[in-house]
């Protein structure tokens, strides 16, 4: 009998079958795949981003990058994508590429102030404000210690003091009023001796400082809307300003030495909020405005005010009147009437529609027509004349 033969098993050859087959000779890997040699077979090891047996997927394309990714919007703000370029979508009152400023604020309430403390100490001062509001006083910016500068709200002009300490002091007025409720910009412009006032880009009022540069003192706080119990008592008894009344409506855009100011960095009084739109359109005769009311912006009379536009006596008539569609006129102390808006009619103004004209059809002819709840339209005769249409003469008394 001859020697023994080995049948080897798959993917090994030899005399005793010790040697096993390279698979990778023919392999089919693509994508410059590495092939890995196994028993009878082979796998293939994809370059990144391939997949597949053998490599043959070509790598997904990634998905595209937010242009969001890696913004940082603050204060609220969202970021929108606008044509590939990340936005920041900033809430009212806030700007800048983030929203990182805010730069516009409505004094809503009374006796509130903003102050900025960190000042540097200017050779001089240019300051650039808008101002909205509807009254007729209140302080703008105050800064002050043994000298100061106040901005007021005088009458509706704007009103600009300046007492160096040791001189007496001096102040300037706008030709121009300011309170009807659109904004208007004030500008401050210091040069040499001389402190300049415009409104509006206008021609400039010109006060002299009694040749001491005007420097804002960079210990003593700028107070922006009003100022402290404190420091208003001290600004009447030391100062000649006019009014110690806090500012009520919209300050936006202060720039001072041309750097725009950031509202964040001050100290906040509360009844300060941020932006000034809801408030722009509601006039509060007697009260203020409250933006941020569930209905939307709302007046909060004065003791002794009604009615929505705080513009109604509380103890009068009108106070809780019911003209649906209509204003309330008083009448006496206690009764009132309404005058209908156009297209309502009725005695509440509740009916749309034009009233008919009860006395359309009653020619009186020596008298008038009158019409009233009880009697309806009926002649009112001309003294000597008698009849339902006044058409009977009286003779003489015998």
């Amino acid at each position: 009998m001859g020697p023994g033969k080995c049948e080897c098993a798959p993917g090994y050859s030899g005399a005793n079958c010790s040697e096993n087959q390279d698979d990778c000779r023919a392999h089919r890997c693509q994508n410059g795949a590495q092939c890995v040699d196994e028993v009878n077979s082979y796998s293939c090891l994809c370059a990144q981003g391939y997949s597949g047996p053998l490599c043959e997927t070509p790598p997904r394309p990634a998905a595209p990058r937010s242009p969001c990714e890696g913004t940082e919007c603050q204060n609220g703000a969202n970021c929108v994508d606008q044509g590939s370029r990340p936005v920041c979508q900033c809430l009212p009152g806030f700007g800048g590429p983030e929203c990182e400023k805010l730069l516009s604020v409505n004094f809503v309430d009374r006796d509130t102030y903003l102050q900025f403390t960190d000042l540097q100490n200017w050779p001089r001062a240019n300051i650039t404000l808008q101002v909205s509001t509807a009254e007729d006083n209140g302080i703008l910016l105050y800064n002050g210690d043994n000298d100061h500068i106040a901005v007021e709200l005088y009458q509706g002009h704007v009103r600009v003091s300046y007492d160096p300490g040791s001189s007496p002091s001096s102040a300037i007025y706008s030709a121009e009023t300011i309170n009807d409720g659109q904004f208007h910009t004030v500008e401050l412009v210091t040069f040499d001796q001389m402190v300049n006032l415009s409104i509006d880009g206008g021609s400039p009022m010109t006060m002299d400082n009694f040749g001491k540069h005007y420097t804002l003192n960079s210990e003593a706080p700028l107070y922006v809307g009003g100022m402290p119990v404190d420091v208003n008592s001290a600004a009447f008894r030391l100062w000649q300003i006019l009014n110690g009344t806090s500012f009520h409506g919209c300050i936006r855009n202060l720039y001072i030495n041309n750097e725009l100011q950031d509202f964040t960095k001050t100290r906040m009084k509360p009844g300060v909020v941020p932006g000034c739109e809801p408030c722009r359109k509601l006039f509060c005769l007697h009260g203020i405005c409250q933006p941020n009311a569930t209905p939307g912006p709302v007046c909060h009379c004065e003791a002794g005010w009604g009615g929505p536009h705080c513009d109604q006596p509380a103890d009068g008539p009108c106070h809780g009147h019911k003209c649906v569609h209509g204003k309330c006129v008083p009448l006496d102390a206690l009764s009132y009437s309404c005058q209908c808006q156009e297209g309502f009619s009725g005695a509440l103004c509740h009916q749309a529609g034009a009233p008919a004209d009860p006395c359309g059809g009653l020619q009186c002819l020596h008298g008038h027509c009158q019409a009233s709840a009880t009697n309806g339209a009926h002649c009112v005769c001309d003294p000597g004349f008698s009849g339902e249409l006044c058409e009977q003469g009286q003779g003489p008394p015998s």
